[in-house]
């Protein structure tokens, strides 16, 4: 569970990331961000305002954000998991599905090379993975 819950929590620092530069809280280049994993125009900054970095309307960095908060709660909370364990695998099924679409537009259609989103998205599968083994 301890993995979950770390793999968790750097999603959710990824998502928030995002969703704090989108709102204009902090800046991309931000000091504050290590330097490794700071948005520059041309990568990560520029993809946000994409069709492609919205799911139903809702950006995906929030949706990251509902979902790394959730498996963090579940994560520390073995008896809530158990109980959530079916449905939790097919959120995680689909996220991963969702990070295979979202690689290929970042890869040939946007053409963009986004570390922290595919970082995210590697996140994703080894969640998927470790929660089929509930």
């Amino acid at each position: 569970m301890i993995i979950i819950g770390v793999l968790s929590a750097a999603g959710l620092l990824i998502s928030v990331y995002f969703a704090f530069v989108h709102h204009g809280i902090i800046k991309s280049d931000s000091t504050l961000i290590p330097s490794f994993c700071r948005m520059d125009q041309s990568s990560c900054l520029s993809i946000l305002g994409t069709r492609e970095a919205r799911m139903f309307g809702i950006p995906n960095f929030h949706l990251g954000i509902l979902f790394y908060l959730g498996l963090l709660v579940l994560a520390f909370n073995p008896a809530l998991l158990s109980g959530a364990a079916n449905v939790l695998k097919i959120v995680s099924g689909l996220t991963v599905v969702a990070g295979v679409f979202l690689s290929y537009s970042l890869l040939f259609v946007i053409k963009k090379n986004c570390i922290l989103c595919f970082t995210a998205h590697s996140i994703n599968l080894v969640l998927f993975l470790l929660l089929l083994f509930l």
